[in-house]
């Protein structure tokens, strides 16, 4: 076969090759902004799970210090919450400052 020959084919192929490339990178493209999309619109529940988290921790800590002195009610409360898996811990004991 002659060179001459072979050119057209090698620029259908090269052409072939340039839009399947072409092609994948703009579909690779709106993913990546439907992905942006999806995770803005999850940042506003998000952030409410994290103080809603933040919250319960802080009611859960309060009720083991009253648990940890005796209190009854903050005692049934702990049970429960072991009962269904959830583990409170308190926070390491403060210092006393001179």
């Amino acid at each position: 076969m002659k060179p001459e020959t072979l050119i057209l084919p090698l620029i259908l192929l090269a052409a072939a090759i340039f839009l399947e490339v072409v092609t994948r990178t703009v579909a690779l493209a709106d993913n990546y902004r439907e992905l942006a999309a999806f995770y803005d619109s999850q940042q506003t529940q998000y952030k409410i799970a994290v103080d809603l988290r933040n919250q319960f921790q802080g009611i859960a800590t309060e009720t083991a210090k009253l648990a940890e002195i005796g209190n009854p009610n903050a005692v049934t409360v702990m049970e429960r919450l072991k009962a269904a898996g959830i583990s409170v811990q308190l926070p390491a004991a403060d210092e006393k400052k001179p």
